[in-house]
């Protein structure tokens, strides 16, 4: 594995990340934009703010991207595989722990989609660009580039691939904790999973892009087809 993201590099993805885009933007957007103007306008207002955030990271981390895009044009064909084989293989895991949590407490869904297929509903060209572009890059950059890669380098990949997984299922079921839905956390194994999966593409690759390119694949398959 290569050279990690820099330490201020890592703090200033987070803090832009989580305590800007997820949490003041929102904040300020449910509170001023949203009463005056509606959810239409709320929903603008979003989506700008995921092109900022992708324009501010691509700045911020450019030397470690352009690194890393030059690895996955090497051996373009294999990471484009490799791709592919992760995204067959969360799907796979995905059906699975989806197919016990349903036969042991009949849960569907968790409550994060629940909220993603009312947005989506709202605005379906948003959304997919929201779930297929901003989220796989922003995600991938955190949760491998961020939290995995240096933890890898120091600490090997099983280590890493399990705080990187633990870490992005946690956040994807923020929405679970907001609304009280505990048993709903089940989720964790099924989100923790897929995250573990794109951490051995990432592995495999030596590149972010090819977890980003699984993650886009991943997404955009569940939202056109399923």
């Amino acid at each position: 594995m290569h050279k990690p993201l820099r330490i201020h590099q890592i703090v200033l993805l987070a803090v832009s990340y989580f305590v800007i885009y997820q949490t003041a933007l929102p904040a300020l957007f449910s509170s001023v934009i949203y009463p005056e103007f509606g959810m239409q306008a709320y929903l603008l207002s979003m989506e700008l703010a995921e092109a900022f955030m992708i324009v501010l990271t691509v700045l911020l981390c450019f030397g470690w991207l352009m690194q890393n895009t030059e690895r996955f044009r090497a051996r373009q064909g294999e990471n484009i595989f490799t791709a592919i084989r992760c995204v067959a293989i969360m799907f796979l895991i995905s059906a699975a722990l989806g197919a016990f949590v349903f036969a042991l407490f009949g849960m569907s869904e968790a409550e994060n989609q629940v909220t993603n297929d009312m947005i989506e509903q709202l605005d379906r060209p948003a959304f997919i660009f929201s779930a297929a572009v901003f989220a796989p890059f922003m995600e991938e950059m955190l949760f491998r580039g961020c939290v995995f890669q240096p933890l890898r380098n120091r600490f090997g990949f099983a280590a890493g691939a399990a705080v990187s997984a633990l870490l992005f299922g946690g956040v994807h079921l923020l929405a679970t904790v907001y609304a009280g839905n505990w048993i709903n956390l089940l989720y964790i194994f099924e989100y923790g999973s897929c995250g573990f999966m794109l951490c051995w593409a990432m592995e495999k690759t030596g590149s972010v892009l090819t977890s980003m390119l699984a993650h886009a694949m991943y997404n955009l398959i569940i939202i056109l087809f399923l």
